[in-house]
């Protein structure tokens, strides 16, 4: 509202907002693992505080296994030492095919060292709760 009033906006956007504008200019995410790591993990944020989980979620993991199932096709040579982290990451895809939100979040902690980005202790945090929530599917 104030953005629109042309007023000065006092508070920064959260880092939720902040990732969405960046990712929002940059939909084709071949060839950068990295910004699909960051969007898989507003994905993940967003589908598992949402009341729509239960619908949300399945598409957003849909979305999740086939972008890193690509990324191991077509883009392994954009990973951080493949070798080392690939096993982990395939691993993670599969059990997300029955796990749902619990293996998203495993992937995106296992991509992680793999696309140079350092997950802090609130987004370790969150993803963990997501991993051990008995009430989701796979539990």
């Amino acid at each position: 509202m104030d953005a629109a009033a042309a007023d000065q906006i006092a508070e920064r956007p959260s880092a939720a907002v902040a990732l969405a504008s960046r990712l929002a200019k940059n939909a084709d995410l071949r060839g950068d693992p990295g910004a699909r790591f960051d969007r898989d993990l507003l994905l993940v944020s967003h589908a598992a505080a949402s009341f729509g989980r239960r619908i949300l979620g399945p598409v957003a993991v849909q979305e999740i296994v086939g972008g890193w199932s690509n990324v191991f096709a077509n883009e392994r040579f954009a990973l951080r030492s493949p070798l080392s982290h690939v096993p982990e990451i395939a691993a993670a895809i599969e059990d997300a095919r029955s796990t749902g939100l619990k293996g998203a979040a495993q992937v995106l902690l296992a991509a992680a060292p793999a696309v140079r980005r350092e997950v802090t202790e609130g987004w370790r945090d969150f993803l963990l709760r997501i991993i051990a929530d008995k009430s989701q599917p796979g539990a």
